[in-house]
């Protein structure tokens, strides 16, 4: 009986050993999983950080004279907006029918923030009155409660 002591211990040794380096690989298969849901949460944040900052240059825009330099201005705003929410809707499942929802969400003259900004102060080079501020700074803080809904949702996973 003896004689089979060391057979038993190197047996022992073994399946320690690879229970071990299954604890491990799993481990770091979690850790990967956390590493790319917290890379994907961070490009979720960047995107809508800067279409809240677009906006803002939009709102900030939408009061000054016509010029060259404000339709040049909403133009590239119109662009990196346009950007962020299609980034957002392809990259979120928690906001993407949020964000969707505040890209085509109508003022109480059925025209959506894109219209608005797009068409009214790009195209048309208008000076937006205060019912046009009132919805954009409604969006903005539309966009600040969608961003409140993912860090909630960054917090649970």
């Amino acid at each position: 009986m003896l004689e089979l002591l060391p057979q038993y211990l190197a047996t022992a040794a073994t399946s320690l050993t690879a229970l071990v380096a299954y604890l491990m690989l799993r481990h770091q298969r979690i850790q990967e999983k956390n590493r790319i849901s917290l890379l994907k949460h961070q490009s979720e944040v960047a995107h809508l950080q800067k279409l809240i900052a677009s906006l803002a240059k939009v709102i900030a825009l939408a009061s000054d004279e016509w010029s060259e330099e404000r339709s040049q201005a909403i133009n590239k705003a119109i662009k990196e907006m346009q950007f962020h929410v299609t980034a957002l809707q392809s990259l979120s499942n928690v906001v993407a029918a949020d964000v969707d929802q505040w890209a085509v969400g109508k003022d109480k003259d059925g025209k959506s923030i894109s219209a608005i900004i797009y068409y009214d102060l790009g195209m048309q080079q208008v000076i937006v009155g205060d019912a046009h501020k009132q919805f954009m700074q409604s969006k903005m803080d539309a966009l600040k409660r969608i961003q409140d809904k993912l860090f909630s949702s960054m917090t649970r996973s």
